[in-house]
């Protein structure tokens, strides 16, 4: 294969690849504005059930390799409540 034939095979496969990330870019775009309404519907029904249920409490789950890595977890989130520093991260993740 002589050199202009692997630069041509080169510059087929970048600009192949070229379209097809501006062809996905153009699917998000008209799949957004078809979705638009549904997702104001979906906020809509969020922050309405959000304020209807006040009274639940807020609760967090995630995992851990070991029991030792869970008791220092356990142990963090507690220094963190007691320091306020957990309300405070709650209240950044704006769930009003």
């Amino acid at each position: 294969m002589s050199t202009f034939e692997c630069f041509s095979v080169l510059m087929s496969i970048i600009l192949g690849l070229a379209v097809v990330h501006l062809l996905g870019g153009v699917s998000v775009i008209l799949d957004q504005q078809v979705r638009g309404k549904e997702v104001d519907d979906f906020y809509e029904q969020f922050k309405m059930n959000r304020s209807t249920q006040r009274d639940e409490p807020l609760g967090f789950a995630f995992g851990v390799a070991d029991e030792d890595t869970a008791q220092m977890a356990r142990a963090r989130i507690e220094e963190m409540r007691k320091s306020g520093e957990l309300e405070e991260i709650v209240a950044r993740m704006r769930l009003d």
